[in-house]
């Protein structure tokens, strides 16, 4: 019984999974996700990533808070 849980997440399940993250990106499979679970206001906030501002010499600086 275990391993046929196993082997049904492990082929159908998974790649699904990873079609919808190359598809969507992260933010668009959590709300993918959130919609099957029946819920209509989205639990997860929008992420958004910066890049790092540089400074003049190059480098890095800190992201400002």
């Amino acid at each position: 019984m275990t391993e046929t849980i196993v082997l049904i997440l492990g082929l159908v399940v998974a790649p699904i999974a990873a079609l919808a993250l190359l598809t969507w990106g992260l933010n668009g499979t959590v709300w993918l996700l959130d919609r099957f679970a029946g819920r209509r206001e989205a639990v997860a906030r929008t992420v958004r990533w910066r890049a790092p501002q540089t400074s003049p010499g190059g480098g890095a600086e800190t992201l400002p808070r």
